[in-house]
């Protein structure tokens, strides 16, 4: 949703200000961009390089999503950023449990208490096949 909601890109239209107040902030950079040509607002309004548009509560640029992460979207960013955390947790944890249950199903001690290795093509058959090898 990150990438599909609008960030707070500002609204253009510079008839809803009065011509007084355009000409007094049109060379105060905080208030007015001249490169979008609108009215900031108010102090976390700034310009994004990468988007070349003005964003209400700029945060960043994301890479990930392609978009500025601004106020209306940063809610939406936060759940994204938590699922990937939470979906790499999950994947070390099912890693981790899988090895166990590889190794227990593959009775990997020997007599002597050392553990014998196989190779890393001998465990992609062993998960695949979900069998034992027997040697």
């Amino acid at each position: 949703l990150t990438a599909f909601v609008n960030p707070g890109i500002p609204d253009k239209k510079l008839s809803n200000y009065d011509a007084h107040y355009l000409a007094r902030i049109m060379n105060d950079k905080k208030k007015f961009c001249k490169i979008c040509n609108i009215v900031k607002k108010g102090k976390e309004t700034e310009h994004c390089e990468d988007c070349d548009v003005c964003v209400e509560g700029y945060d960043h640029h994301c890479p990930w999503t392609g978009k500025c992460i601004g106020r209306k979207n940063k809610p939406f960013f936060y759940c994204f950023v938590s699922s990937i955390m939470i979906l790499l947790i999950y994947m070390m944890v099912a890693a981790i449990v899988c090895q166990l249950v590889l190794e227990q199903q593959q009775g990997r001690r020997g007599s002597k208490g050392r553990i014998r290795k196989h190779t890393h093509k001998q465990k992609v058959v062993l998960i695949l096949n979900n069998r034992k090898i027997n040697y």
